[in-house]
């Protein structure tokens, strides 16, 4: 771990991967370990925190469930999502990229 990572994210590093790196880590799992060739998700409509993680990872909208689950007796509204292993190639390929630009710390 780098004195830059320990300074930016503090005596608990592990924050700054959650929800994402929790994904990524199912993700590649299903598509290397299990041979996927899509991945689904699906999260309730006022759950703006994850959708934006969902896109980040590179999911794309499939379709619209207006009785996604319920709570509460009361039906909830989902977008469902799916991430296919062609996409997920060329995103962890743009991420090597992007990591090997990044200039090596000095220590």
């Amino acid at each position: 771990i780098t004195i830059w990572f320990l300074s930016k994210f503090g005596k608990r590093p592990m924050h700054f991967f959650g929800f994402w790196g929790t994904i990524m880590l199912i993700v590649g799992f299903g598509f290397q370990q299990l041979n996927a060739k899509s991945i689904e998700a699906s999260y309730a409509l006022w759950n703006k925190a994850s959708e934006s993680v969902l896109k980040k990872c590179g999911f794309s909208f499939k379709t619209y469930l207006p009785q996604g689950f319920l709570k509460n007796g009361k039906w909830v509204e989902e977008n469902l999502v799916d991430l296919t292993v062609q996409k997920w190639a060329e995103n962890s390929e743009q991420v090597q990229t992007m990591d090997a630009k990044k200039p090596t710390p000095m220590l």
